[in-house]
């Protein structure tokens, strides 16, 4: 934005002023005080910090470094990255490099660590753009501490307008008092959403958590079914941080992250269950050939990007993207 020339009017000062009240920003760019604070973290720091990582990823992923990912990301990214790492590597898949490009930043103000901002950008793996761009939540821990990846999520849907004041920083959701429901909370409502297979509740039907979550859920118990196998899944009740952001209509964009247990075995307590060969829980269990036991126990990681409406509004929970990653495989003769 640049700033409006002063005029020898008052009264021509008067009815810009009421021109840029009306218009927003307007091209011009509002005083400081009204600008409000600026975002800790400036879009020439976000940008080096997302380049950084893009490069150290790409280092990290042709080499199969599992321990490098703990110079660029933290949990639960970093939990869901170990994992894919250690299936590729068993199943002999090369990851190809990946840039982000076209990138945007969403940061809040404040001085306070840790620090974090969101990059919205597309990823062009192998020369190919993804067809929508992904949101990456980055955390400074403290002061001079590198910027690591905390989540990635790429929303099937449009995301809500974010409030941002006049100097460009987005605001973190501080207090969820007011919400329809706290990012805490959305864990244990989504697993219950998607398990007892309802429409009756406070979340709108959406592709992240319909047609990918509550689908694949229900398409894998039917599997198991038919091979004799039951299926039981339980929530875990491990944390991770959360990440919101406040939007315009009073409500917020949440990242968060959930773990649940599945367990796996025969309705015949005399017969075995089986990792398929080449499938990511046999990878994962270090017999990418497959096995047969008894009984498997599969603990899976579960990111999500939320829409949260405000409580007065009467809106419902969107869920915007979701991601589902095998992170531990155990089995039990």
């Amino acid at each position: 934005m640049t700033r409006n020339r002063l005029t020898h009017s008052t009264r021509a000062v008067a009815v810009a002023a009421l021109a840029l009240a009306i218009a927003g920003c307007g091209g011009a760019q509002a005083s400081p005080q009204a600008a409000g604070p600026a975002p800790a973290t400036s879009n020439a720091d976000a940008a080096k910090a997302l380049a950084a990582y893009d490069r150290t990823n790409n280092e990290v992923n042709a080499a199969f470094d599992v321990d490098g990912l703990d110079r660029i990301e933290a949990p639960p990214m970093r939990t869901s990255s170990r994992a894919w790492l250690r299936i590729k590597q068993e199943l002999e898949r090369p990851i190809p490099p990946s840039v982000s490009k076209d990138a945007k930043f969403l940061s809040p103000a404040g001085n306070a660590h840790p620090r974090w901002f969101v990059a919205v950008a597309t990823s062009v793996r192998g020369g190919v753009p993804s067809a929508r761009p992904g949101y990456t939540v980055f955390v400074q821990k403290s002061e001079g501490a590198p910027w690591l990846a905390a989540y990635s999520a790429r929303p099937t849907e449009p995301v809500a307008p974010l409030v941002t004041n006049g100097a460009g920083a987005v605001e973190a959701l501080s207090d969820p008092t007011g919400l329809a429901i706290t990012p805490a909370a959305l864990g244990a409502a989504i697993f219950k959403h998607y398990t007892a297979r309802t429409t009756a509740d406070q979340f709108a039907r959406t592709p992240a958590l319909d047609d990918q979550l509550s689908a694949g859920y229900r398409v894998g118990k039917e599997m198991y079914a038919a091979r004799d196998w039951v299926l039981s899944r339980t929530l875990n009740k491990s944390s991770y941080p959360t990440y919101a952001l406040r939007t315009k209509d009073g409500g917020a964009l949440a990242f968060t992250a959930s773990v649940v247990t599945d367990r796996v075995k025969s309705a015949d307590e005399d017969d075995s269950v089986t990792l398929d060969a080449g499938s990511n829980e046999a990878a994962l269990n270090g017999h990418p050939e497959g096995l047969k036991t008894r009984q498997l126990t599969i603990q899976r990681l579960q990111m999500f990007l939320t829409y949260i409406p405000p409580k007065a509004n009467g809106q419902q929970i969107r869920v915007l993207a979701y991601s589902d990653t095998p992170i531990k495989v155990t089995s039990a003769d």
